[in-house]
């Protein structure tokens, strides 16, 4: 299609815009087509941006906002234009769309015009797609969309439509547009408040008095209730109030007509009973001008459809019975991400200030209702009081004085600085043409306060006074210092980017500009440049001749590659030339020549609701990844786009960390610690928090997320009853996350969801058994809480770590750090265990056979219970680095908690580690498995993750690399894959249980299992059991003897010298300790936990613990053993002395005092005990001797060397 606007009839001469207009097919099966105008900017800006405008209605053409509004130009009487100052494309792209269908030049089968908000902005979004297609170098804008009336229903869905489907996004070829902010003027918001608003402004203003007062008060009443029982966008009763207000102001006027205020514009008459709806007067010029053949032609509109129309009928009252919810309600959510606009003429009617103010004090968001801590601060334009502006959390209000419902028409100039401080340009330092806010002082606005020459006071004052008449006398000195600001920047910007050329075309960057030009193929029109040359234009800018961006006049050369922050086609200013296809735009890129590998700081104090930001000053880009870079780096993230939370949420860190002095605290567990982390840091892209109840169905029984991406873990923020009682947990709350260690901030979750997992579907889909022998089924049982949160989270501190920081990388840091190594392929190697040289040969061999790099990227979050501590391990990985060529490996450690969910663990391994720019992945035998099941056998098969993982190939985007166990060929001297080896040869290799024996007893171990520097790092973490600390842990009955036998092992082991010995009886721990705690069975459980506690330290230290806990709950015993075990010897002894001995030799009469009922809860009375089926020895006193039990307990503990030699 043909969109370029080669001449506009009417347009003065020697004025050249860049201009696009046209239909676009938006659904082929009703013949819907939308109509769009596309203007280019003037000027140069920092950043280019677009501003879709959007007029109301329902209905109503945006041709409105082009004619009367923002664009360039007004209409003459003659139906010629005229260029007015003020125009919001000074600095930005403008696109004005006909929408929905059936508006203005919009056309489509009936049954195509909407009649709900969901519909339209579902068209709406259609045609975004299609014209970003078409015109993909607009896509790379900072996007605002702004509009008035109706369009403040229309703008926030379109705004939460864009910001939902960004952060779903599917793939990286999806677009992600740059949406930066909204701006609403005198907009339909919210019903409720501005219906009501229609009667208190009218009271106000005097408009309503007497009889009619109170027939508006009744049918106010009768309003309020209609709304209360149905919501909708459309009231007649509501709307009856306005009527009312416009009937009591008919008079007649002194040539016998009878007029009515103009409800746009209470300063204006019009002729009843019209009352404003053939305002403004302009409109029947314009009317004739759109519907001429050559102006038809000139903009590419249909002429076979029906003329241009202001506003339709049709399709307004096609939203009457539209009970989508108003747009007020989105306003919390788009806040919380994006800063909005709401600016409003204080002389309209139908949309008024007072309903605005009161709509906003009515309004909770960012955590807190209303303005609380800014008030109105006094706006100058050009020495005038053009109004207020209020700005807080993300949300400015402008009050304009002497302005309509359609305030850019009555002050453009104010509009202009409104929209270009809301988009964060400071003109006013550039332009000369001063205005302040507040306290703000300028030089050039002294200069001119103070200087009587140029006028440039009295006469704007005058005109900001007098309606319509701004654009008639325009003041040729101001405007001329304007533009030669202008090309004073212009100056600066052609020496800086000239010198950077000299440098660029040296080397090979220069080279890549030419290669890409040759890439770049036309898009639009071809013809474009050669009509341009026949009509001798070279893009005049309103005085400055600049082809390109930069402003020089070689139409050929490449700078149109080093523009900082502008679009890099040169078809901007000249042919259009697009690149083959869209790439898509990530939120803060802002089109930098940067280098995409490297992580931002973000160096800037400004927030987002700080509309001060200086234009120099762009904000640090969210890390982001395109296809086409996919050469530069090892290999894009998962779902396209690397969510480095930290680079995203930095601009406003220090918004959050104050918000988190002031909302509920979630304090994290160690598992939720290790998720929180690769959340923030990329690590588990694309998340961007705990999943909601969608993703963590579609992810537990699909293995997607809700979008379809494949994830095939879940990641969930698990709570209590408890919890959502004291905190308050509801939808929309926001809770700061804590870190359990120093209590620091982490982030912020804003709650989307609260749900309760069905705990049975979760482990058996996920870790394909409900087997406790699992120990994340063990977990998800015992230890989750009975609810999960979803929803987003924002970045305001990573953990902080003290050890190895020289090996902990971000997702982002080690991408960088590939780029520095010039590594383009990386195998990655997963281990939770130390690494010998079978290892070595293993990662070594991969890495020939792909002809790539080594990532050692070992787990150390949460691994499996008896893992090998993660400092030890890490020391091991130190030694073992100087092993491997040198240039060959690198080193990144991984604070991930392991699930041990097998071939769905190895899936998500494979993402994490192709998010941490891995091009290849190690999958071994038994992969991230969790051991035996209950009944003895392997939970997953040695090679199912393998094999599963090869399902899920194509959608991984990472290569596996299979491998089986390698061992040891004494004959060769070298490893080999078990499958590789000949039968019959012979083969040497030692097990984890003979390696553990062999530290635990001081054997030898042969160099040709492991390097001597690694066996050091193992003898010194784990020395002979004979140096090793043990727990002796005594359960039985009360009365049972274990007491008498724990006193006496004390004395024996004292006996035997060489440790200190601790002894923890069951009555001193209740006493010391435990005081506080009851006989309940969660006091029972917490009870043990504390002593396994003190047994683990004192055992980690070497020492011989004696516990003698009554301990009646298998559970908590079995939680004890693992506690301990991972640091020394544990032994369940069980005093397996009859309940009949036991009461029968109470001296105290406790028993006695149980039966009968005094004391309550006693175990084996009224309190069951659970015997023990996995006591490592079982004695009992009715049968044995004090001594006898004690010596058969030492030489247990003897035989497994942890007591004789030293």
């Amino acid at each position: 299609a043909d969109y370029y606007v080669r001449t506009l009839p009417g347009l003065p001469d020697g004025i050249y815009l860049k201009q696009h207009a046209g239909h676009i097919l938006i659904n082929e099966s009703s013949n819907a087509n939308m109509f769009f105008w596309l203007i280019h900017n003037r000027h140069i800006a920092d950043r280019s941006k677009l501003i879709i405008w959007l007029n109301g209605g329902p209905g109503c053409s945006s041709m409105d906002g082009l004619f009367l509004e923002i664009g360039p130009w007004r209409m003459n009487k003659n139906q010629t234009l005229r260029m007015i100052d003020g125009s919001w494309d000074e600095y930005a792209n403008l696109l004005f769309v006909d929408q929905p269908i059936g508006t203005g030049f919009s056309f489509g089968e009936s049954n195509s015009y909407p009649t709900t908000i969901v519909q339209s902005t579902d068209q709406f979004m259609t045609f975004l797609d299609k014209f970003f297609e078409i015109f993909p170098e607009y896509a790379r804008d900072e996007i605002y969309i702004a509009g008035e009336s109706f369009a403040g229903t229309y703008i926030p869905y379109i705004a939460s439509a864009i910001l939902k489907r960004n952060s779903e996004r599917k793939t990286v070829e999806y677009q992600k547009y740059n949406l930066k902010g909204i701006a609403i003027g005198n907009g339909w918001i919210d019903p409720i408040i501005q219906y009501n608003a229609y009667y208190t402004f009218s009271v106000e203003k005097g408009l309503l008095t007497g009889e009619p007062m109170t027939r508006a008060n009744n049918l106010l009443e009768t309003c309020m209730s209609n709304l209360k029982q149905k919501l909708q966008i459309h009231e007649d009763t509501c709307e009856s109030i306005l009527t009312v207000t416009l009937d009591a102001s008919a008079k007649l006027d002194e040539n016998g007509t009878k007029t009515c205020i103009n409800q746009y514009d209470i300063r204006l008459t019009d002729s009843y009973p019209d009352c404003g709806m053939k305002w403004p007067y302009d409109l029947a010029t314009i009317t004739e001008y759109l519907r001429r053949p050559d102006v038809i032609g000139a903009i590419h509109a249909d002429a076979q459809k029906i003329g241009w129309r202001e506003c339709s009928g049709q399709v307004g009252t096609g939203f009457d019975n539209d009970d989508t919810p108003p747009s007020i309600k989105l306003f919390p959510e788009i806040l919380s991400k994006i800063p909005i606009l709401l600016f409003s003429g204080d002389q309209d009617l139908i949309c008024n200030t007072k309903g605005t103010q009161e709509l906003i004090a009515n309004l909770e968001w960012n955590n807190g209702k209303g303005f609380q801590n800014s008030k109105p601060e006094e706006w100058y334009v050009n020495g005038s009081l053009s109004g207020t502006w209020q700005t807080e959390r993300n949300l400015s209000f402008v009050i304009i004085h002497n302005a309509s419902h359609m305030v850019p028409y009555d002050t453009p100039l104010a509009t202009m600085d409104m929209i270009d401080r809301f988009m964060g340009l400071k003109v006013k330092f550039d332009n000369s043409i001063p205005s302040r806010v507040g306290n703000e002082t300028l030089e050039d606005e002294k200069a001119s306060t103070n200087s009587t020459e140029g006028s440039l006071n009295d006469e704007l004052s005058s005109k900001n006074n007098t309606i319509n008449d701004e654009s008639d006398d325009e003041n040729d000195e101001m405007w001329d210092r304007y533009y030669n600001a202008g090309t004073a920047s212009l100056v600066i910007v052609i020496l800086a980017v000239i010198g950077l050329l000299v440098f660029l075309l040296r080397g090979k960057i220069f080279r890549r500009i030419q290669t890409v030009n040759q890439a770049m193929k036309a898009a639009v029109d071809s013809n474009e440049n050669t009509e341009m040359q026949e009509l001798v234009i070279e893009t005049p800018r309103f005085g400055v001749d600049d082809v390109d961006h930069f402003g020089d006049s070689d139409p050929d050369d490449d700078d149109n590659h080093l523009m900082n922050e502008n679009h890099r086609d040169i078809g901007k200013y000249k042919d259009e030339v697009s690149t083959t296809s869209f790439t898509p735009y990530n939120d803060e890129q802002n089109n930098h020549e940067i280098d995409t590998n490297t992580p931002y700081k973000d160096e800037s104090d400004n927030e987002h609701d700080n509309h001060e930001i200086a234009a120099n000053t762009p904000r640090q880009p969210y890390f982001y990844l395109r296809a086409s870079e996919k050469k530069d780096m090892a290999n894009i993230p998962h779902g396209g786009e690397l969510k480095d939370l930290h680079a995203r949420d930095a601009y406003k860190r220090d918004n959050l960390l104050r918000e988190s002095q002031f909302i509920p605290s979630i304090v994290l567990t160690d598992r939720q610690l290790c998720d929180l982390e690769l959340l923030m840091n990329g690590g588990f892209s694309p998340l961007e928090g705990f999943m909601n109840r969608k993703d963590y169905e579609s992810v537990v029984h699909n293995l997607r997320l809700a979008n379809g991406i494949l994830f095939s873990m879940p990641v969930t923020l698990d709570v209590s009853q408890k919890d959502i009682e004291t905190l308050c947990i509801e939808v929309g709350r926001r809770i700061v996350l804590r870190d359990l260690r120093d209590d620091a901030p982490l982030a912020i979750l804003t709650i989307e969801d609260i749900y309760k997992p069905d705990k049975e579907v979760e482990a058996i889909n996920v870790f394909g058994d409900n087997d406790m022998a699992h120990p994340s089924v063990d977990y998800l049982h015992n230890r989750v809480k009975e609810y999960y949160v979803g929803g987003e989270i924002e970045a305001i501190n990573p953990p902080t770590h003290y050890d190895y920081v020289a090996h902990r990388y971000t997702p982002a840091e080690l991408r960088a750090h590939f780029k520095k190594l010039n590594w383009t392929r990386v195998v990655a190697f997963q281990t939770r265990n130390p690494m010998h040289r079978a290892h070595r040969e293993l990662t070594v061999r991969a890495a020939r056979q792909r002809q790539a790099n080594i990532l050692i990227h070992p787990v150390v979050g949460l691994t499996k219970p008896g893992d090998i501590d993660h400092y030890t391990r890490v020391r091991v990985y130190q030694a073992i680095m100087p092993k491997y060529p040198n240039g060959m490996a690198t080193l990144s450690l991984l604070p991930l908690a392991m699930r041990m969910g097998g071939p769905r663990e190895a899936v998500w391994h494979a993402i994490i580690r192709k998010n941490f720019g891995a091009t290849h992945f190690i999958i071994g035998r038994d992969h991230a498995g969790p051991g035996k099941n209950s009944k003895g056998e392997d939970f997953y098969g040695p090679y199912d993750a393998q094999h599963f993982v090869e399902k899920y190939r194509n959608e991984l985007h990472i290569e596996v690399v299979p491998f089986q166990m390698v061992t040891y060929i004494p004959d060769s001297d070298e490893y080999l894959p078990i499958d590789e080896v000949p039968p019959g040869t012979n083969q040497l290799n030692i097990s984890g249980t003979e390696l553990r024996r062999r530290l635990r007893t001081g054997g030898h171990i042969p160099e040709w299992f492991s390097y001597p520097e690694v066996v050091k790092v193992l003898r010194d973490t784990h020395p002979p059991r004979s140096r090793q600390g043990f727990t002796l842990f005594l359960t039985g009955f009360y009365n049972s003897g274990k007491n008498r036998i724990a006193k006496a092992l004390q004395v024996k082991l004292n006996e035997q010298g060489g440790r200190s010995v601790s002894l923890l009886l069951g009555e001193t721990v209740r006493a010391e300790i435990s005081n506080e705690l009851g006989f309940t069975r969660k006091d029972r459980d917490q009870n043990i936990a504390r002593i396994a506690f003190i047994s683990a330290e004192l055992t980690k230290a070497g020492a011989a613990v004696i516990a003698a806990p009554i301990a009646p709950f298998a559970q908590a015993r079995s939680h004890a053993r693992s506690h301990v075990a991972t640091y020394g010897g544990f032994y369940l002894v069980h005093v397996n002395t009859p309940l009949e001995y036991c009461i029968k030799t109470d001296r105290k009469g406790i028993y006695k005092r149980a039966q009968s009922g005094e004391i309550k809860g006693f175990t084996g009375v009224d309190d069951p005990y659970e015997i023990p089926t996995d006591a490592d020895i079982v004695v009992d006193v009715s049968k044995q001797s004090i001594s006898e039990i004690c010596h058969q307990i030492l030489l247990l503990v003897e035989k497994d060397g942890y007591i004789g030699e030293r």
